[in-house]
């Protein structure tokens, strides 16, 4: 330890001809460093605020998809619950006017197909068939509104 701290450098010759030692700056011992194993704090935040960033631009586009699906999937239900409305009507005398789907069932729809897929509660009267002079001519989906247009025509 007292070899690293010692900075006068002796020369041998020197100190046989009984000149002073000459002072000078020498290097201090060092252990060789080890590199780092894994990865810094700072490095892993970086990482995590770029996922962030990823996730909230994203986001508005999967929940774009996730309801073009819907809508989808809710103007497929209503044009089944129109074929099923052209079947009752004529099998039944139906005077004009507005039917709920849930008159359709069991015989004519099955019951999960009589629900809008966007709306959250099972209700069984998502859509309105709209009758003029005994025919189905419209069906309206009463979850969702002007939001899922239909028309069969």
């Amino acid at each position: 330890m007292r070899d690293l701290l010692d900075t006068r450098v002796q020369d041998p010759a020197a100190s046989a001809a009984g000149s002073p030692a000459v002072a000078a700056p020498r290097p201090l011992r060092r252990k060789p460093c080890r590199a780092a194993a894994g990865f810094t704090l700072v490095e892993i935040m970086i990482v995590v605020c770029i996922i962030g960033i990823l996730v909230v631009v994203g986001s508005p586009y999967y929940s774009q998809g996730k309801m073009g699906a819907q809508r989808n999937a809710c103007l497929h239900q209503q044009h089944q619950v129109f074929e099923a409305a052209l079947l009752y009507c004529g099998d039944q005398a139906v005077p004009d006017g507005n039917l709920i789907v849930t008159v359709l069932q069991p015989d004519y729809i099955q019951p999960d197909a009589a629900e809008c897929p966007s709306t959250q509660d099972a209700s069984y009267d998502d859509y309105t068939i709209v009758i003029l002079n005994g025919v189905p001519v419209d069906v309206i989906c009463n979850s969702m509104g002007d939001e899922h247009p239909w028309s069969p025509f």
